[in-house]
């Protein structure tokens, strides 16, 4: 339902086969004639529209009025006189005032065929078919004589692989690294200048395989200018202070530093080795931190997340690389 007044125009809902009309405020200016409910005149004219045009006028001569809607009615438009207020409901189905269907008429008699078209141009040419099967193998050569032993080279260095790498540019819960191969013996995490969102230094934490049950089990040292501290800890749901992690609010405060994962394919439980240094301790200076945890679990490592505890990392990177 929608109510009218003045002059305007509204949509009708598609389908509305009728629409009932109640005045709600009739002016003092209405005439009225000698009908039985009273005709009223002078109070106002709709039109009934389908978006390309309108139907004649109808004028609004009752209390209680009905009017149908021809099929594709989509607008009613109103001029409504001194006052006049009207509610106008919508009505589903089919027009009350239309006859029933006419029959189907004859089917017309079929028209003369079109001329032909002109020929099309021809078309491009199709691909390439594709390239026929290998051929089978030859044999294998008989196998030559073995040459001499060669002098014995010099000890090559042992050197690191990048695996992967991320930058924070904006805040991001986690700094995640996954699917990581098993084609290494070691993997080293190397972090520099992560800071947190957050008004104050937040804790770092690492989780393996995303592994947040209580299998983490620690203990660090800090120190710094203003003193230091020894702590431990064991069933922990994170390998927990890695290092604290400052707030990007406050200049030249940041975190970096080493994580060292040796054996990470081993069967047994896993070491986490980190030394690392951030300008914010816990003590408000800068600190350095040497963490010895180890996660209680005999799982290759496919999964290293860095976290913060109750925050998020807005600026710093993350490298990981894998040493044999």
């Amino acid at each position: 339902m929608f109510t009218i007044s003045g002059t305007g125009s509204h949509a009708i809902v598609g389908g509305t086969g009728w629409l009932e009309l109640h005045i709600t405020t009739l002016p003092s200016s209405a005439g009225v004639g000698r009908a039985n409910p009273p005709d009223y005149y002078g109070i106002g004219l709709i039109r009934l529209g389908d978006g390309t045009g309108f139907w004649p006028p109808q004028k609004i001569d009752s209390d209680h009025q009905v009017v149908g809607c021809p099929i594709g009615t989509t607008l009613i438009d109103y001029a409504l006189f001194d006052g006049c207020v009207v509610d106008v409901t919508e009505a589903a189905g089919q027009n009350p005032f239309s006859g029933p269907q006419g029959s189907t008429g004859a089917t017309g008699a079929t028209g003369a065929a079109g001329a032909t078209g002109a020929t099309g141009p021809a078309g491009p040419t199709g691909p390439t078919g594709p390239t026929g099967a290998t051929g089978a193998t030859g044999p294998t050569g008989a196998t030559g004589a073995t040459g001499a032993t060669g002098a014995t080279g010099p000890a090559g260095s042992s050197g690191s692989t990048l695996i992967a790498s991320v930058t924070v540019s904006s805040a991001v819960a986690t700094i995640d690294f996954s699917s990581i191969p098993a084609t290494y013996t070691d993997l080293e995490l190397v972090v520099s200048g992560l800071r947190t969102s957050s008004g104050t230094f937040k804790e770092l934490q690492l989780l393996l395989n995303n592994d947040t049950a209580g299998h983490y089990y620690r203990s660090e040292i800090e120190w710094g200018p203003t003193g230091s501290q020894l702590s431990g800890a064991g069933s922990e749901s994170a390998a927990r202070f890695i290092a604290n992690v400052p707030a990007t609010a406050v200049a030249n405060w940041l975190c970096t530093g080493r994580i060292f994962l040796p054996n990470y394919l081993g069967t047994f439980s896993k070491a986490i080795l980190a030394h690392l240094v951030d300008n914010a301790g816990i003590f408000g200076v800068p600190m350095g931190s040497v963490k010895s945890s180890f996660w209680n679990q005999t799982t290759a490592i496919n999964r290293v997340t860095l976290q913060l505890a109750s925050s998020t990392f807005d600026k710093g990177s993350a490298w990981l690389y894998g040493r044999n």
